[in-house]
């Protein structure tokens, strides 16, 4: 029981952190800004006194490298949702998962 439940909850992580991480770059959620006008950007390039680190993090390159690790945390939800009773099985016949 505690090892399916620890799989599903590993699961949810996986879709959640992916979805965040697709979306947030191109979707203006409102509480925290875009992308392009991030509170915390400001704050970093004027701590930094360059508007290089500014101007590389909205860059598309950027944008492009977060969703992609976002779409492989959903992958990864989705490949441990296929072989979820494989993992189930294999960790309770070591007798962790009671």
């Amino acid at each position: 029981m505690t090892t399916k439940l620890i799989i599903l909850l590993l699961i949810i992580l996986h879709i959640q952190l992916g979805v965040t991480l697709t979306l947030i770059p191109w979707v203006d959620f409102g509480l925290f800004g875009n992308w392009d006008n991030n509170h915390l950007l400001v704050m970093v390039v004027q701590k930094s006194g360059s508007t290089a680190v500014g101007a590389f993090i909205r860059s598309g390159w950027v944008k492009g490298a977060v969703s992609g690790f976002g779409l492989l945390n959903i992958l990864f939800a989705f490949m441990e949702i296929a072989r979820f009773g494989s993992s189930t099985s294999k960790i309770d016949a070591d007798g962790d998962g009671k």
